[in-house]
């Protein structure tokens, strides 16, 4: 239901006289109005001013209040924020900044989190349903928390830019460009493991999304992978660099992940203990070349589906002591299922 208070008798009496094709529509000036949005999961309210010209809206400038908004197994408590749109010829350009103080969804938790989102788009046909036209996002995200399970991150960042074209309509629409994502965290707690300075930059080339049929998202992915260093019991590594080429398919009966490339690491495995004087040199050599050796390999292979996660070696990984010593693992693969619904 919209209602815009005492205008209501008057644009009902409007709406009663035939159309005239012909007939300019009016210029509307909206000057500090006050915006109560009321959702199943709570109200939104907001001061807003607008500009309309001949049926096209030319501005809209929004500032929201806090607010918080509950559901089953959701909630999310937002802070201030503001929108501001302008109409330029064909184009709307936009801005978007809010706080989200914290949100729950599931399994996904986020706390202190700065959205901002900048965006140029095509100005929406609204007589034949079109949304045709060039379209270019920046969106920026800082928050001091993101977890999805076990998962966290701290001190988190994501930067992510999409250039690119849209067509159709809202159950019709279909995007396709290029683009670019920039994640990183100060700290990490990634599948048991503790991670400090985690960066990676992801290149998404000749993207498709479609929405006729379901939607449907594919792409091309490159993706550079860095961390300052990773420590899980006693086994820590340092420098690690990977570089993995490939592509990804997100569906709505699920999705497929394939990325192949190279990976390379200094570690520090102190399993075995320091060298005694007891040991026989052979251990003592063994003992002294797990406190210090780099790691490489040219065939590391990530494939995921709907249920697993493969981790799988194309090409020997090479391990090299700061002695000299050398050693060469063939190929394996290590596969994790995931089950579907709730669950440990």
């Amino acid at each position: 239901h919209l209602s815009l208070g005492e205008l209501d008798p008057l644009i009902a009496t409007l709406r009663k006289r035939p159309p005239r094709p012909d007939a300019r529509q009016p210029r509307i000036v909206v000057e500090d109005a006050r915006l109560r949005l009321d959702t199943d999961y709570g109200p939104l309210l907001a001061r807003a001013s607008a500009q309309l010209d001949n049926g096209r809206l030319l501005r809209l400038d929004a500032a929201f209040a806090p607010a918080t908004l509950t559901g089953h197994d959701r909630s999310v408590r937002l802070g201030p924020g503001e929108l501001h749109l302008v109409t330029v010829g064909d184009q709307v350009a936009s801005a978007l900044e809010t706080t989200v103080r914290d949100l729950r969804l599931g399994q996904v938790a986020v706390q202190e989190a700065v959205i901002r989102l900048t965006a140029r788009t095509a100005y929406p046909d609204l007589k034949q349903k079109r949304g045709d036209g060039a379209l270019t996002q920046v969106l920026k995200i800082d928050a001091r928390s993101v977890a999805y399970g076990a998962t966290r991150l701290t001190d988190a960042s994501l930067q992510a830019t999409f250039k690119g074209q849209s067509a159709g309509w809202i159950d019709s629409l279909a995007v396709t460009g290029d683009g670019e994502a920039t994640l990183g965290a100060a700290r990490a707690e990634l599948a048991g493991a503790q991670v400090r300075g985690l960066r990676a930059v992801t290149g998404i080339k000749r993207l498709n999304w479609t929405r006729t049929g379901g939607d449907r998202v594919a792409a091309g992915l490159a993706t550079r992978l860095s961390f300052e260093a990773l420590t899980r019991g006693k086994l820590a590594l340092t420098r690690l660099s990977a570089a993995l080429d490939g592509s990804a398919v997100l569906a709505a009966k699920g999705g497929d992940l394939a990325l192949a490339g190279t990976l390379a690491t200094h570690g520090d495995w102190s399993g075995l203990g320091a060298a005694t004087a007891g040991d026989a040199p052979q251990i003592a050599a063994l003992k002294r070349a797990a406190r210090g050796f780099d790691a490489e390999t040219k065939g590391l292979a990530i494939t995921a589906g709907e249920r697993s996660l493969t981790l799988a070696l194309t090409s020997p990984l090479t391990v090299r002591t700061g002695a000299g010593g050398a050693a060469t693992s063939m190929r394996w693969a290590q596969r994790r299922c995931t089950p579907r619904g709730p669950g440990p």
